[in-house]
């Protein structure tokens, strides 16, 4: 009797019951995505980097890690079910732009596609013909140059499947209200020799999850 009247004062006497004390607080997720290899790129960097950030910390946000198919459509989808299951706070997409000397942080993306030579069409019959990103782009740019990391804003992220990605994703980050843009890297200096280095190119990434999430 004495046991079981001390648990009960204990059970009243505690704000909040002990399996609450040790409940953990699970850090916000950032999603970062990028591509499988295509056409003559045997590698692609910037779903080498999504994977190499997969399940690490950065500052004190977890990131998962993406690769996607470099499909129309298929691609984006993947995308999504990526949001749905993780929640994210943002989301960073990469892509590779095999001319780039420089990590791009896109300001628009295009309601336009090609997804043959000469067949274009709309990614969205009803949207607008451009959405600005919604990461800080000045900022992240300002972070990766002072860091050393060669960097610039562009305004044009081509007709590919990296804008058609852009372009939804803009579209939906909107109604999550979460930032999400997308940043083109150059290929590695064993692919071209203007490359930059995998692991500078992974520095700056880190760099643009930290600026985004301090905004």
């Amino acid at each position: 009797m004495k046991a079981t009247a001390l648990a009960l004062v204990l059970l009243i006497a505690l704000p909040t019951p002990f399996f609450a004390m040790s409940r953990s607080v699970e850090p916000d997720v950032v999603l970062v995505t990028g591509f499988e290899p295509f056409g003559r790129w045997e590698r692609n960097p910037s779903g080498e980097i999504a994977l190499a950030l997969n399940d690490t910390m950065v500052g004190d946000v977890r990131i998962v890690g993406l690769m996607l198919p470099v499909t129309f459509n298929t691609s984006y989808q993947c995308l999504r079910e990526a949001v749905v299951r993780y929640d994210p706070a943002a989301v960073i997409a990469l892509g590779l732009d095999g001319a780039a000397r420089s990590m791009e942080v896109e300001r628009l993306a295009v309601n336009l596609q090609r997804p043959a030579w000469l067949r274009f069409s709309r990614i969205n019959t009803s949207g607008s013909l451009f959405r600005g990103t919604m990461l800080p782009g000045e900022a992240i740019v300002a972070a990766l140059r002072d860091d050393g990391i060669a960097a610039r804003q562009s305004w044009f992220a081509g007709l590919y499947v990296c804008n058609h990605v852009f372009y939804r994703l803009l579209g939906d980050a909107g109604q999550w209200d979460i930032p999400a843009g997308f940043i083109h890297v150059p290929p590695t200096p064993s692919q071209e020799p203007y490359g930059m280095e995998p692991g500078m190119m992974l520095r700056g990434v880190r760099a643009a999850v930290n600026v985004t999430m301090a905004a």
